[in-house]
């Protein structure tokens, strides 16, 4: 069989990264008409970050990293950051944004990463990227007026999730200039997402034990598993 380019294989994995992003603001609208956003979040990436754990118990190195406590001290405000604070702001303002409006406003993402980028990271910010942040800033402020008798609603729901969109931001320029050079980029994620799993079933077990899992029907079931291993994994 004909070897793809190193250019195009990795174009396409990036396209096939979006939609599997893309395709998650669905899944997550439906699961919030039944299921409790903080519950939601936490049996999302439980899953997920069982599935990651299993992954790396095989690579040796990866996984010292990963279980290292002195390195935890760093997962876990970065998990916060990165996976409780973003995953909570944006299942609770989903609830007033339908999907779309929600995948646009946190797709601003990128531009507050640049901004911040830009203070902490010392990164260039030149002309293009100024008026792409203006644009986009603009976008979600017009976005935020809502319609009709919604535009209360929808501004609350664009303001919660423009501030998951700068949590995941944090994270971003955190995880960069903290411990990106030091620690395998594979070791990273599975223990900063571990790190913010623990924090998100803290909070949502003292409220309901079972998360909401022993009502379930089924089709909440395989929305979950699609969400935790397309979506998130």
């Amino acid at each position: 069989m004909p070897q793809l380019k190193p250019t195009v294989a990795a174009t396409l994995l990036m396209v096939l990264a979006t939609v599997c992003w893309g395709v998650s603001f669905i899944w997550i609208k439906i699961g919030l008409r039944t299921i409790d956003p903080v519950n939601l979040a936490a049996l999302r990436y439980s899953l997920a970050s069982g599935v990651l754990i299993v992954m790396i118990l095989p690579l040796r190195s990866v996984r010292r990293q990963v279980f290292s406590l002195t390195l935890w001290r760093v997962y876990l405000p970065i998990g916060f950051a990165g996976t409780f604070l973003p995953n909570v702001l944006q299942n609770y303002g989903m609830r007033y944004l339908n999907a779309g409006i929600s995948a646009v406003v946190q797709g601003a993402g990128p531009i507050y990463t640049s901004l911040l980028a830009a203070v902490f990271l010392k990164e260039s910010f030149g002309i293009r990227k100024a008026t792409g942040a203006g644009l986009a800033i603009s976008g979600t402020a017009f976005l935020s007026l809502g319609s009709g008798s919604q535009g209360g609603s929808s501004l609350i729901g664009v303001v919660l999730v423009s501030l998951s969109a700068v949590s995941y931001s944090v994270y971003t320029v955190t995880m960069r200039r903290s411990l990106l050079r030091l620690v395998n980029p594979f070791s990273l994620l599975v223990g900063t997402f571990s790190a913010g799993t623990l924090q998100l079933l803290a909070v949502g077990i003292p409220l309901d034990p079972t998360l909401g899992f022993q009502h379930m029907e089924t089709s909440e079931l395989k929305l979950i598993l699609a969400l935790s291993l397309i979506s998130t994994v």
